[in-house]
């Protein structure tokens, strides 16, 4: 697995600003957990907090992603998280 953990660290970094407007800027962070790998599918365990922009509620969610790699590249993700807690930290306050 060697230089793959980082990899996705830093491809989680340089994605989190594109969130848009629904966190504070600054307040999300992803903590990889584990990382799973299958050929060209790998798993990524991790706790994702965040703020919400508009009520200033921070939450954290365990999430799972899978991201497709080809040629090195992540090429498509599908995230899986506790729905209900960012709906609930949406509508605090």
């Amino acid at each position: 697995m060697g230089g793959l953990l980082p990899s996705i660290e830093n491809w989680l970094r340089r994605t989190s600003p594109r969130c848009g407007r629904n966190f504070a800027p600054g307040k999300s962070e992803a903590v990889p957990e584990r990382v799973i790998v299958d050929g060209g599918d790998v798993v990524l365990l991790a706790v994702f907090t965040h703020t919400v922009a508009a009520n200033g509620t921070e939450f954290s969610t365990l999430t799972a992603l899978h991201l497709a790699v080809e040629y090195g590249r992540i090429v498509r993700m599908h995230l899986y998280e506790d729905t209900l807690t960012v709906a609930e930290a949406f509508n605090a306050g």
